[in-house]
């Protein structure tokens, strides 16, 4: 091409770069504008849902668990899962029983990994038992380890510092003994008879126990004359103190610990209108202000139920409670949990057989509910396990049944 030409096209396509690099560039400009509106339009979107499901409380899809054996029960629920919930019990009878009936007995966690301590109890007959055996919660092989000082039934326990500890009790009159089984702690299985420690301020039978800390409490029972109000806190065994009065004192009350509260679920009650009778009030004793309240109650009147804490929420499960006619008590299945923040129960579950005045403890997530009475002196060799489904959740109460 002639050079004279060739100058006038370099020229007019280099007069045009700048416009067409800034036309391109408004392109971009353009295309990342679009970008980021876009980005902030889902990013809205994504919160405004955020807000409606936290709102409306609706959960993404639950995962329901399988069974843990023959016998287990999973309790149908509600659709959401709100704050007010609780994890729905999964319960079923064990593949092994005790060696004989037995109600009444103090269960506590044994030295071996998995194994049980039971302590005393009421045999069939109505005696006493002295024994102390610890049992796999495997497969029900139980060895004696000890004995106690004497026939009983109706004590409470707790393993404080790693030792178990019995208060009171009866075998025939209430008792105000204090003993204790060493060791539990170890890992070596308990060999060591009960010693007896001191007394009780006064006898109790029917009483049960916590821990707090390094704290037991002593809750409730029967002096043989009326029921205990003062609640009864000891680091020793030795040494009592009372931090509370319950406003209804009872026995055979269903007691568990939470958030370092004390909470007192039905029992029997020895004075006022419903004397002699299960309650349905339940009381919290707050240790640290002396304070004792009641703060709601439970759909019917129990006693002789069972409670435990598992994943932060107490269960009460069985018991007994009066018959509408006035005829023999009946003995319940339900499992309810108490919703602390409301004070309000909801039905978590049945358990596989309606049971009262077992004994019960915990190991692990598993709660093992051991022997009892499925009637008034019938009693029981049946173990039964409790564990919270925190895929499946309760809301709202279903009418009390057995």
């Amino acid at each position: 091409m002639p050079g004279d030409l060739r100058r006038p096209i370099v020229s007019l396509v280099a007069s045009h770069l700048p416009r067409a690099r800034s036309y391109e560039a408004r392109r971009r400009a353009a295309r990342r504008a679009g970008h980021i509106r876009l980005g902030v339009l889902v990013a809205v979107i994504v919160l405004v849902i955020v807000l409606v499901l936290v709102l409306t409380g609706s959960p993404p899809p639950a995962k329901h668990s399988g069974g843990h054996g023959a016998g287990t029960s999973t309790t149908s629920t509600t659709a959401t899962r709100p704050a007010t919930g609780a994890p729905a019990i999964e319960a079923a009878l064990a593949s092994w029983h005790l060696n004989a009936p037995l109600s009444r007995s103090v269960v506590l966690p044994g030295s071996a990994a998995g194994s049980l301590i039971v302590a005393g109890g009421l045999e069939t007959g109505g005696a006493s038992a002295q024994g102390v055996y610890e049992v796999s919660s495997s497969d029900g092989a139980a060895t004696q380890v000890g004995n106690l000082q004497s026939p009983l039934h109706d004590a409470a326990g707790v393993v404080l510092s790693g030792d178990g500890y019995l208060f009171g009790g009866t075998s025939g009159v209430a008792v105000s003994t204090v003993q204790r089984l060493a060791d539990l702690g170890s890992s070596q299985p308990t060999t060591a008879a009960a010693t007896l420690l001191g007394s009780l301020p006064l006898a109790r039978a029917g009483d049960a126990a916590v821990t707090i800390g390094k704290t037991a409490y002593v809750v409730g029972g029967d002096n043989g004359t009326s029921a205990e109000a003062g609640v009864l806190a000891t680091s020793d065994g030795v040494h009592f103190s009372t931090v509370a009065n319950l406003p209804v004192p009872v026995r055979f009350a269903a007691v568990a610990a939470l958030g370092g509260r004390i909470y007192v679920f039905g029992g029997d009650a020895s004075s006022g209108p419903h004397a002699g009778d299960p309650v349905a009030t339940v009381q919290v004793v707050d240790p640290a202000t002396h304070a004792a309240t009641i703060v709601g109650s439970l759909p019917e009147p129990v006693a002789g139920s069972a409670a435990v804490t598992l994943g932060g929420v107490i269960y009460v499960a069985g018991g007994e409670t009066a018959s509408a006619s006035g005829g023999t008590p009946a003995v319940l299945r339900t499992v309810w949990a108490w919703l602390a923040a409301s004070e309000t129960p909801v039905v978590a579950g049945k358990m596989d057989a309606a049971v009262a005045f077992a004994g019960v403890t915990v190991i692990g997530a598993t709660a093992f509910v051991v022997g009892g009475e499925s009637a008034p002196g019938v009693l029981v060799d049946d173990v039964q396990t409790l564990r919270a489904n925190p895929h499946v959740m309760v809301t709202r109460a279903s009418p009390p049944s057995g």
